[in-house]
């Protein structure tokens, strides 16, 4: 148990302070961005998330329901996907700014989130205003989250990692302390914290976040209350998680028939998925965080990307950990557990981490389920962040001047770290062949050093504010110095208006960039892992039309650049590219391609799109030829028989299938993007083939009258149109949405009923 009496002496009064403290790195970072109005745009933001939320909420706007995306692919879910986060609230102040400036407060504002968190937890177990500053600072600007800001729902699931772990730690206290009527209070924070992080928009994270806070709240509540306070911590995260699973559930419910369509649905590819592994070398990172360079100065050399082995939180946060590795028993018993299993949980995040670079990763991705669904391995590193913040946190509890033989260690340590500074300078400025990065790095590895040695040996016998304050600014300078220019910002302007592509495409048809294009486009020209190329003006990116951002300006492109994939696209473009020249002319065709980037040049805009003959969207075919399903399908379209002005390829078990005449079909163009209406004219009847993906909830009426739709080609949607038929109307109609709406409507009202009873019970207890 913990020593109630000294950890309330250690914490001292309100968190505030602290919390300001772990406020500032993130204000410095991308407050000027977000004062200057500026946006940022490199990478994900430009890519995905702002098209993607600058559509759905024009259309919420609108008064229409952000269900489907006509815009990529041959159409795809909009709200199904997960990454969008539609509904999760914060993101609602999207729809009164604009398109991007809300995304980087948003960013700002998680930061402070995490730190606060992470202040309050501390707090919690028992570390005083220093380590709270610490911890707080330490994780709230840490370069895992800072590097990958740009990755915006990644940074908002993963802001709610202390907060999950700190109602865990309530509900643990709880179920150790007997009574269930003292339960209802953690519940609800567990509920609550639990489903903002569902609806925050990142799976991977969230279940890291809720392994961690089980093993967390388990721990606690085995060691207070034993068996019994162990299953009746299980009994309320079973209840925590059906209520929060209610509350998300018209997020959940879309997002679980989208991932059972999609390419994910039987597990990621073991090559792709553990591509991204911890490199090792960038445990390094700990201490010289721009050892390999930084695309922020345009030098990163090192494996793979820069942001996702980036790992570093502060020199001082880390010899502060090293000190509660080493000395966590000095607070007392139960601070010293809390170092083993915080120990533990970094170690074991750390190996699976790596990926690919051990057994163990790849052995669990081949024989454990739900090891295979997510992509890269290296970022469950963001529980060894989290542990390391923590341990720093209990570290500078801690701290004090040395003496004996502390001291001439900590002396000659601080001298050798002003030796390390001049070494880095010289390596720096000198021309000793080596790479500008490692005189960098070692130069300011070589400062921070020093100044916490300098630290170390004027550190008093009491830490006030006014130190409490300085090692603060420290910390914080340290890690703004890691952090500065990895998320660069442009004007606004770069996601307002429309480009020169949009009046020489028009909108009539899509567009598509063939794979190899589209890779040396982004990896090449406009994406390079090595710099951000911030001399490169972002407005080309949007004029290349490399996916997404096509969406802005509401131009129909058959790419589609996202993680979740329906699989019958993914097929479809496997096949595709592996067609021959005017087979793939043809596939083109049918996908309503009307224009088409073969290659990528060597000068903006980089990508000429040239015409292509025989696009349309609709088609009228006299005849259907049955398959049982998709791979039936799939072989049918790809045999050199293939006609598909002739028979359409139908997925059904019907043993006759009506056959017509040829006609004329005309799509009415709509502002609804879920709605498709066709005008046809079938005087002998026919099959209506639509070249849009085939997804459930579409349903079609003739007419007015309902009527069965058929997947069609492997990937598109049709409907037998009787002859003198005038008017074909689809409609998405999510039965999943519809279903999850309810759940959450009723799960929300019995929350608030909940709290509300709550806030009366302890309004009685303090009366």
């Amino acid at each position: 148990m913990i020593d109630k009496g000294g950890a309330k002496a250690r914490r001292g009064g309100a968190p505030w302070f602290s919390i300001g403290m772990a406020a500032i790195g993130p204000l410095l970072l991308f407050g000027p961005m977000l004062l200057r109005g500026r946006v940022l745009y490199w990478g994900t933001p430009m890519l995905q998330f702002v098209p993607w939320r600058s559509f759905a909420f024009d259309l919420i706007r609108n008064g229409r329901a952000p269900l489907w995306n006509p815009w990529l692919g041959m159409g795809a879910p909009l709200l199904a996907n997960y990454q969008s986060a539609l509904l999760y609230p914060p993101n609602w102040i999207l729809a009164v700014t604009t398109a991007g400036w809300g995304e980087g407060f948003l960013v700002l504002a998680h930061l402070v989130f995490a730190g606060a968190g992470t202040v309050l937890l501390l707090r919690r177990i028992g570390i005083g205003g220093l380590g709270q500053a610490v911890g707080g600072i330490a994780f709230a600007s840490c370069s895992y989250l800072v590097a990958r800001a740009g990755f915006f729902s990644l940074n908002a699931a993963a802001s709610y990692l202390p907060w999950v772990v700190l109602a865990s730690d309530h509900a643990a206290q709880a179920a150790a302390g007997g009574p269930s009527r003292q339960w209802l209070g953690p519940m609800i924070g567990l509920v609550a914290v639990v489903s903002m992080q569902a609806l925050a928009g990142h799976a991977q994270t969230t279940v890291y976040a809720i392994a961690f806070a089980l093993a967390w709240s388990f721990w606690k509540a085995a060691r207070q209350g034993g068996r019994g306070a162990a299953a009746r911590l299980g009994l309320m995260w079973l209840a925590a998680a059906a209520f929060a699973f209610g509350l998300a559930a018209a997020q959940l419910l879309p997002t679980a028939e989208y991932l059972s369509q999609s390419s994910r649905s039987t597990g990621l590819a073991e090559s792709g998925a553990l591509t991204y592994s911890f490199w090792p070398w960038r445990t390094l990172g700990l201490l010289l965080p721009g050892l390999f360079g930084t695309p922020a100065l345009g030098d990163y050399w090192g494996y793979g990307n820069y942001w996702e082995d980036a790992v570093y939180l502060g020199i001082l946060p880390l010899l502060m950990a090293l000190t509660a590795a080493a000395r966590a028993g000095a607070l007392g018993r139960e601070m010293a557990r809390t170092r083993h299993f915080l120990l533990v949980a970094a170690g074991l995040a750390f190996l699976l981490a790596l990926g690919s670079n051990t057994p163990l990763f790849p052995f669990l991705f081949r024989h454990v389920a739900f090891f295979d669904l997510f992509n890269a391995p290296t970022r469950i590193n963001l529980i060894s962040t989290f542990c390391l913040a923590l341990l720093a946190g209990i570290g500078a509890e801690l701290w004090s001047r040395p003496t004996g033989r502390r001291l001439y260690w900590t002396r000659l340590g601080t001298a050798a770290a002003g030796g390390v500074l001049l070494l880095g300078l010289a390596a720096a400025i000198l021309p000793t062949g080596l790479r500008a990065s490692f005189g960098r790095s070692f130069a300011l590895a070589g400062l921070w050093l020093l100044l916490a040695g300098v630290l170390a040996l004027l550190w008093p016998a009491r830490v006030g504010r006014r130190w409490i304050l300085i090692v603060a600014v420290l910390v914080t300078l340290d890690l703004v110095v890691a952090g500065w220019g990895l998320n660069p910002s442009t004007s606004a302007a770069v996601y307002q208006g429309r480009t020169s592509l949009a009046a020489e495409t028009g909108a009539s048809h899509r567009l598509y960039l063939l794979p190899d294009a589209e890779r040396v486009l982004k990896f090449e020209r406009t994406h390079r892992f090595d710099s951000f190329q911030t001399d490169l003006d972002p407005w080309l990116i949007r004029r290349s039309g490399l996916p997404n951002t096509t969406m802005l300006d509401q131009l129909a492109s058959a790419n589609n650049f996202d993680p979740l994939l329906p699989a019958r696209y993914v097929d479809w473009v496997a096949d595709l590219a592996a067609a021959p020249a005017k087979s793939r002319a043809d596939r083109l065709a049918l996908m309503d391609v009307a224009w088409v980037g073969t290659e990528a040049g060597a000068v903006p805009p980089w990508i000429i799109y040239r015409p292509l003959t025989g696009a349309q969207r609709a088609r009228l075919v006299p005849s259907a030829h049955a398959v049982p399903d998709a791979t039936g399908a799939r072989l049918a379209v790809s045999s050199p028989d293939f006609d598909p002005d002739a028979v359409a390829i139908l997925e059904t078990d019907a043993a006759v299938l009506p056959s017509g005449g040829r006609g004329r079909a005309e799509v009415v163009p709509s502002t609804n993007p879920n709605q498709v209406e066709v005008k046809v004219g079938a005087p002998q009847g026919g099959w209506l083939v639509l070249s849009d993906e085939w997804y459930p909830g579409w349903v079609a009426t003739i007419d007015g009258k309902a009527a069965p739709t058929y997947p069609a080609d492997s990937v598109f949607r049709a409907v037998w149109v009787p002859p003198g038929s005038t008017s074909v109307v689809w409609r998405y109609e999510s039965t999943p949405f519809r279903i999850g709406s309810t759940i959450t409507f009723i799960s929300l009202i019995a929350f608030l009923a909940t709290l509300a009873a709550w806030a009366w019970v302890v309004r009685r207890r303090s009366e």
